[in-house]
């Protein structure tokens, strides 16, 4: 039936409208009454008592009418939908459906496969790599091998376990995989030794890409792996300069002629270490012939000495600025190794300086002082030659000289003799000297020849002239030759005693 007040159909035995809510219990009774019609006349109550004709009479005089509640007409009303009429389909309309369907199973089908698909697994295997690095620092030893345990997990997955058949035969299976993946995953690195800290050490992989297919593995790009070597990993290990902190080249003699030798560098404290199993040492270095003596005093009082030979490439006539190179036979690392020192640097050079130098050249000394020195030189000269005028004059006759005299004293040659290890300057003074002997018989005064020496001028490894190892004439008979009749004959007098520096004056 349909409701009245919204007209929606409803089921035939409702008492209310679904939709509306409105009471529809005796909606049939006045489904065909006009619109406004009161509604269906209620009885009232017969009497109990009475002949019928005077209840009925009775109940006509008492018939009331209860009004109907009004339909409200919806704004949109809602008509109901006429049944639908099947339609007939087209042979396209079921071609589509027997597509639609064919597709729908194709895709079923190949979720299906998808499924029963093994899992492709992504694995970087340079993350099973693993480096081991052991010894002493320079005599590091490096290995490397492939973490096999981890690799199989990450490639494989865990080892299948049970004891039923199904679970041995899938441990058989996953054994002979295990096979396969070893010979598809070749490392390669060659042992090394000699490592110190901060080395770079490199790993490469190779992998049988066809092997790994048929694992259903897919290895990553990255075939290479680095590792830095620590000082953790060099247990106890001890860099050693023994150069640097036991031995030094001492530089003796004037530059030009000084010689070089290797000597033990004084410490002011013991050198001493712990190897890496806990053994203290003393370590103490000194120079025996052309060796260097390593002796190592433990605390039980023990003692091991090692020797190291060692070479200069120059030991003599040696300048300041010179370089001479130190070398220490290696042959003895390994003895050091056993106290787990690694001699880290076996050489070294030492350049020449600060050696005091002989005066080679008159330029090299101030013309100031040169001034100084004749004033003082030029008056010693004229004593002390009045003053030993037999032995300078006549040649050690005593006979009577008379009158001596000794004028017109002049400087007139500055010469520089230099050997090897000294050198003396000459101030070379003309004057006119006479006496009775020499003045027989109306002889007129003659000229002579004296040299005053003045002796090692040195300057420092500065250029500056070292005042205080000079030594000036001091009026000795000595420090004054002569007398020679020209220039020429005391350079011949003297050029024995070594080279005439070029720059004469």
């Amino acid at each position: 039936m349909y409701c009245k007040f919204c007209g929606r159909q409803i089921a035939d035995d409702s008492k209310f409208c679904e939709f509306c809510g409105n009471l529809v219990q005796n909606q049939r009774m006045t489904a065909e009454r006009p619109e406004g019609d009161l509604g269906e006349p209620i009885r009232l109550d017969l009497p109990d008592e009475g002949p019928a004709d005077e209840a009925l009479s009775a109940l006509e005089e008492t018939v009331v009418f209860r009004p109907q509640p009004k339909a409200e007409t919806p704004a949109n009303p809602i008509t109901p939908p006429a049944p639908k009429k099947k339609k007939k389909l087209s042979g396209g309309a079921i071609a589509g459906i027997v597509a639609g369907s064919l597709a729908l199973i194709g895709l079923i089908v190949l979720i299906a496969v998808l499924a029963s698909r093994p899992t492709i697994r992504d694995v970087d295997v340079t993350q099973f790599i693993k480096f081991k690095v052991s010894g002493y620092n320079g005599y590091g030893t490096a290995t490397c091998e492939i973490d096999w345990s981890g690799l199989e997990t990450a490639a494989l997955g865990d080892y299948p376990t049970g004891t039923d058949s199904k679970s041995k035969k899938k441990q058989a299976e996953y054994r002979e995989q295990i096979a396969i993946l070893k010979s598809a995953v070749t490392l390669e690195f060659e042992k090394r030794e000699n490592l110190s800290v901060g080395d770079t050490l490199k790993a490469t992989v190779t992998v049988d890409e066809t092997a790994a297919e048929t694992l259903h593995i897919n290895f990553s790009k990255a075939r290479t792996k680095e590792y830095i070597v620590r000082e953790k990993d060099l247990n106890g290990s001890s860099a050693f300069d023994p150069i640097a902190e036991f031995v030094d080249v001492k530089f003796e003699g004037l530059s030009g002629s000084a010689t070089a030798e290797v000597v033990a560098k004084e410490r002011k404290e013991n050198y001493s270490f712990t190897t890496y199993d806990g053994k203290k040492y003393v370590l103490k270095v000194s120079v025996s012939g052309e060796a260097l003596r390593f002796l190592f005093t433990g605390e039980d009082g023990t003692e091991k000495e090692v020797r190291i030979g060692y070479m200069l490439d120059k030991t003599e006539k040696i300048q300041n600025k010179d370089t001479v190179t130190l070398t220490l036979d290696t042959s003895a690392k390994k003895e050091l190794m056993d106290f787990g020192l690694s001699m880290n640097n076996y050489q070294k050079t030492f350049t020449a300086s600060g050696l005091n130098a002989i005066v080679d050249k008159i330029s090299t000394i101030e013309k100031t002082k040169i001034s100084a020195w004749n004033t003082s030189v030029s008056a010693q000269v004229r004593k002390t030659v009045l003053d030993n005028w037999a032995a300078f004059i006549h040649a050690g006759n005593t006979a009577p000289t008379g009158t001596a005299t000794m004028e017109n004293i002049n400087l007139v040659e500055k010469l520089l003799v230099c050997g090897e290890k000294s050198n003396k300057l000459y101030l070379v003074y003309s004057a006119q000297i006479g006496d009775d002997m020499i003045l027989l018989d109306g002889g007129a005064p003659q000229t002579m020849y004296f040299a005053a020496v003045i002796e090692n001028i040195l300057t420092d490894g500065d250029g500056k002239l070292l005042e205080k190892e000079i030594k000036l004439p001091e009026g000795n008979k000595s420090d004054i030759l002569g007398a020679f009749a020209s220039v020429d004959e005391f350079e011949n007098e003297v050029s024995d005693d070594g080279t005439i520096s070029e720059d004469r004056e």
